[in-house]
């Protein structure tokens, strides 16, 4: 049993726990019940916090970080011995906590840290935390059972961690790291760059005097190397020159070609202008002409307005005479019934009043009435014989004005008639005239004649434009043709001034210049080396008395020899120490193993009461279950709880085989019997019960019947509530 086991939880900030306290726990078997959100799945991730770090936040994990807080908590573990005597003291209780993952795991004291110092987090998971999910698997039983047991040997670095260590000892001999300066690949470069350097030292020993010589020969070739490349310099400047000149020149005679052509376009079209003037009748009419027609236009479009105005004004004049024959002769009957009916309506209104007055006044008997009434039909009666009177004499007067209404427009009709007649006269005239003009299209309109006219105009003008611009663009291409030859002449002069051909292109130039380039290039790295080497040789000669490197390098090689013997002795170590460390825990394991599948079955024995009778491996390594008439079946094809029970007892036979493996840190275990029938749940509280002799198991439930179980079966339990 291991020295010390967890006394209480402290969760100072986790989840939605702030300064709680859980305990005290018992070093053998403790049950904590609770119902549902109560806080055993917290308990158990804080647990698995402080020893190996807060989870990170990813997805939609819970990590039990506080909104408000740091996750920060500890855990208090207890000597043993002084649990079971009831007399614990000061000093008696060690303290591990966790605030930020970065500063690690605090303990007070510091060997507290020893307390998880052969377990690592994967382990813990897998062995000591045991939930409901953990027990369908143990990922790869065979590799963990190998971690378990040789962290189990009892040596205070388990065979595991102490091969892990050789192996590193030992890559370092093959290491190519700077850092490695004992590896082989380092001391073989050093002396390899060593023998290099003694090989080196030695020649320049036996070759001073071949130095010197080296060096008289190669002043002598500098100096004809530095005329030849005067020489190429000077042929390159004039090839570089050459080029310039040839492709400005050609730049000037492309230019002049493209203005040549620019106004060889001009020409064409001035031309093209010219012969569309002349198309358009340009030529058909002098100024001379035009002057006459215009004049004789003139006094046509003059005399056509003249007998426009009279016709205008005997139309206006027929117009309103036959306005005033038809006033006249509007039917009497309608005109005098018109001029007369207001008077009508008088003589009705007043009969009507006189009547009305004399009715009233001889119903009254009243003469006044009556008087007013007889005034009033006696008034009608006059107005009516003075309209009879008046009418007489203004139909006579009515007729009389149409008969000369009628005879005034039949004179005016006779007069518009007139003008008519003369300008139908003068439309054939100003045909006739616009004919014999040339101008027969304008027919009789001088309107058109005078467009034919401007048209004609424009048209001698646009020619005497063209013209003009013909001349202009005609001596434009002229000059750029000559500036064009007197560039090509340039351009065969400058070839024949640097020995060229006057054919010779612009290619065979650039290849010369490439050449001269070249040789002027190859000239100046070979005067710039023999400076060089020249200069090495120099320093080489003067430093040559003082020279003592050879004999450094010699004592430098006899120290790396040295040093390649030492790594190889310690390496020869290092690989037997490692072959009997791989035979040590091959045998370990060999011994080891077959006692937790033997344990193994007989706690899956106890608790499937005798259904299933034994764990083993097939041939590649994997767990199996061996039913009560020898039949092995794999995990897949068990029940959820079979499977449970079978993962169950194997990890209870790996603690009580390695029972000084992480001895001290309590075994977890959260609603591990949910799928567990009636009997195989005491086959499994009997069996964690054995477990707890050895190691401290802290059981978490939320069902009642659980706690009962495990209080009537195990008498010595703690059981705690939350």
């Amino acid at each position: 049993m291991g020295k010390f086991y967890l006394k209480r939880i402290h969760m100072q900030a986790f989840g939605r726990f702030f300064d709680k306290t859980v305990g005290p726990f018992a070093p053998g078997l403790n049950v904590v019940y609770g119902k549902n959100e109560a806080g055993k799945t917290t308990l158990n991730a804080f647990v698995r916090g402080v020893l190996f770090g807060w989870e990170d936040a990813r997805g939609s994990r819970n990590v039990y970080k506080p909104a408000s807080a740091e996750r920060s908590g500890s855990l208090i573990f207890e000597k043993r011995k002084a649990a079971l005597a009831g007399k614990a003291k000061a000093g008696d209780s060690v303290e591990l906590s966790r605030v930020r993952n970065v500063d690690g795991l605090q303990a007070t004291p510091d060997d507290a840290l020893r307390i998880v110092a052969d377990i690592d987090k994967d382990t813990y998971s897998t062995v000591f935390a045991l939930t409901s999910d953990e027990l369908r698997g143990l990922g790869d039983a065979g590799d963990m059972t190998s971690r378990l047991l040789t962290a189990g040997s009892g040596t205070e670095v388990s065979p595991a961690q102490a091969l892990a260590t050789l192996d590193a000892r030992i890559a370092t001999y093959t290491s190519r790291a700077a850092a490695a300066t004992h590896s082989f690949p380092n001391l073989k470069r050093q002396l390899d760059a060593c023998r290099a350097q003694l090989a080196e030292a030695r020649e320049e020993s036996d070759a001073f005097k071949e130095e010197d010589r080296e060096r008289r020969a190669l002043v002598a070739q500098r100096e004809r190397t530095a005329l030849d490349l005067a020489e190429a310099n000077a042929r390159t400047e004039a090839l570089a020159a050459l080029k310039a000149d040839l492709e400005r020149l050609a730049a000037q005679e492309d230019e002049a070609l493209r203005l040549r052509d620019a106004a060889q376009h001009e020409v064409d079209a001035a031309d093209a202008a010219v012969q569309a003037a002349i198309g358009a009748g340009a030529a058909r009419m002098t100024a001379a002409d035009e002057a006459a027609i215009r004049e004789a236009i003139e006094r046509e479009q003059a005399a056509q307005n003249r007998l426009a105005h009279r016709l205008e004004a005997a139309q206006d004049d027929f117009s309103d005479a036959r306005a005033r024959y038809a006033a006249a002769s509007e039917p009497k009957g309608t005109a005098s019934s018109k001029r007369t009916l207001p008077s009508f309506f008088v003589v009705l209104a007043l009969a009507i009043a006189g009547a009305a007055w004399v009715f009233a006044g001889t119903r009254m008997d009243s003469m006044p009435a009556c008087i007013v009434g007889f005034v009033c039909m006696a008034a009608a009666v006059a107005v009516a014989v003075a309209m009879v009177v008046m009418a007489r004499p203004k139909a006579r007067a009515a007729q009389d004005s149409a008969d000369a209404a009628h005879r005034d427009m039949m004179e005016k009709k006779s007069v518009l008639e007139s003008r008519e007649a003369e300008a139908l006269e003068q439309d054939m005239r100003i045909e006739k005239v616009l004919k014999s003009m040339g101008l027969a299209e304008a027919g009789r309109s001088l309107r058109r004649a005078i467009e034919l006219v401007d048209a004609a105009h424009a048209a001698r003008t646009a020619h005497e434009t063209a013209v003009a611009r013909l001349r202009e663009a005609t001596a434009r291409r002229d000059s750029f043709a000559r500036t064009a030859e007197e560039c090509r002449a340039r351009q065969t002069a400058c070839l024949e001034e640097c020995g060229f051909d006057a054919d010779a292109s612009m290619v065979d130039v650039e290849a010369q210049a490439v050449s001269a380039a070249h040789r002027r290039d190859s000239l100046t790295e070979q005067l710039e080396g023999q400076n060089r080497r020249i200069g090495e040789l120099n320093q080489i000669l003067a430093a040559a008395e003082h020279d003592n490197d050879l004999d450094i390098l010699k004592t430098e090689r006899a120290q790396i020899v040295t040093r390649q013997h030492e790594s190889g002795v310690e390496l020869a170590r290092l690989l037997l120490a490692r072959r009997m460390m791989v035979e040590a825990i091959r045998t370990w394991e060999g011994e080891s193993q077959p006692e937790v599948y033997a344990r193994a079955s007989e706690l899956l024995s106890l608790m499937t009461d005798g259904a299933w009778e034994g764990v083993r491996t097939d041939e590649s390594g994997s767990v199996c279950a061996v039913d009560a008439v020898g039949r092995a079946w794999e995990p897949r094809l068990l029940s959820l709880g079979t499977c449970q029970q079978l993962y169950l007892a194997l990890r209870i036979a790996l603690l009580e085989c390695v029972e000084q493996v992480g001895a001290s840190l309590p075994v977890l275990a959260d609603d591990i019997l949910v799928n567990f029938d009636d009997d195989r749940r005491l086959g499994a509280v009997r069996a964690l019960a054995e477990l707890a002799q050895k190691r401290q198991v802290i059981v978490f439930t939320c069902h009642k019947e659980v706690v009962d179980l495990i209080a009537a079966y195990t008498k010595d339990c703690k059981i705690l509530g939350l």
